[in-house]
């Protein structure tokens, strides 16, 4: 195989038009040419600025929550801190530091999972973190880490799941898919049959002809993995990203390429490809199970109930006068409505009734 865009010609022309999530899951995943084996996806030099590179605050407010928990579900001894998808370990760092600060007995006995498929991420990771001596492990699947009481982050990686498209097209819901056209060129096309989908939501039921939906099993399968084990052990989620809490019609599906947004069909392996997350299923696939709780807050009210705005202004004053207006700026993406404040969404999933209470110190 000679590229990603060689296989799915090939496979286009075998067997017909590939499901959307199918493309959009070897484009990201392959094991030799996909997006996050092969590119650097983060920071100014990549496609892409994650919270976590504008400021260390951001990683920190994390920290603070993670301790916040602890106390509230009385200080277990045994804890994992589980991260999916934990980039380039920032996060984590970030977090960490201000655990050992605020929490010494908990950083002490703090067992860190770090859940992530790509090689070449985690020796990044690895670097990133290697210096904190509490207990470090990585896997390659969320299945891998041991049951216990948890407290797990998920930041801006249900927007990378695969994604399936339905679009309503003369009175009947057809699969978008991506065919070639008559120069063999990449474009989308829809399924010649009517397709039987996944129920609907009252409020998709009555469809204009051009209508989209989105369905992401992916993301109910995780979900459902990230529940049972809070169900069982106790614990508490953040899972953080752009999106909408649906059900909504709409086409968000798109591509990133240096910052700039591209043709999902031009670039294979070398654009990131994302959807936006629709929240609204996230919470209701979280409510079939008993005990969760769940809140779905904006980004900007999730950190300023964290103390970021008191934290800024703590740390501003720190800085030569050359590098306050960065953080300003930073703290203004983070919280703005215009930029990552309000389109930013923080769906927090808790259970701390079977918590083991051993008392805090």
């Amino acid at each position: 195989m000679q590229s990603i865009e060689a296989h799915i010609h090939t496979h286009i022309t075998a067997l017909g038009p590939m499901r959307l999530g199918e493309f959009m899951a070897l484009c990201l995943g392959h094991p030799q040419f996909g997006y996050y084996q092969q590119q650097q996806p983060f920071g100014t030099s990549g496609d892409f600025i994650t919270a976590p590179l504008l400021t260390p605050l951001f990683g920190e407010m994390l920290g603070v929550w993670v301790v916040e928990k602890w106390h509230a579900m009385g200080c277990p001894t045994a804890l994992q801190l589980v991260e999916i998808g934990g980039g380039t370990g920032v996060l984590m760092a970030d977090m960490l530091r201000i655990i050992a600060r605020l929490a010494p007995q908990l950083y002490t006995n703090l067992h860190v999972h770090m859940v992530e498929f790509s090689p070449r991420l985690q020796a990044i990771q690895r670097a990133a973190i290697a210096h904190h001596t509490c207990t470090l492990t990585w896997h390659t699947a969320l299945s891998q880490v041991p049951h216990a009481p948890t407290l797990l982050m998920a930041n801006e990686l249900f927007d990378a799941l695969p994604i399936y498209q339905y679009e309503y097209h003369k009175n009947m819901w057809h699969e978008r898919c991506v065919g070639l056209d008559e120069h063999a060129n990449l474009t989308f096309t829809l399924s010649p049959r009517a397709e039987i989908l996944y129920p609907f939501p009252p409020a998709l039921t009555h469809a204009h002809n051009g209508a989209i939906v989105e369905y992401c099993p992916a993301a109910q399968g995780l979900m459902d993995e990230i529940c049972a084990r809070i169900t069982s052990h106790s614990g508490a989620a953040l899972i953080i990203d752009y999106g909408y809490e649906g059900p909504a019609f709409g086409d968000t599906f798109q591509a990133l390429r240096g910052h700039v947004y591209a043709n999902p069909l031009e670039h294979l392996g070398q654009a990131d490809l994302t959807a936006h997350v629709d929240f609204g299923a996230l919470k209701l696939w979280a409510q079939h199970y008993q005990h969760l709780v769940t809140t779905l807050s904006s980004q900007s009210e999730f950190l300023q109930s964290m103390g970021i705005i008191q934290r800024y202004e703590q740390v501003l004053h720190t800085l030569p006068s050359d590098q306050q207006p960065i953080l300003t700026s930073a703290i203004e993406r983070l919280l703005s409505p215009q930029q990552m404040g309000t389109l930013f969404k923080v769906l927090m999933i808790e259970n701390i009734l079977n918590s083991p209470h051993t008392g805090c110190l």
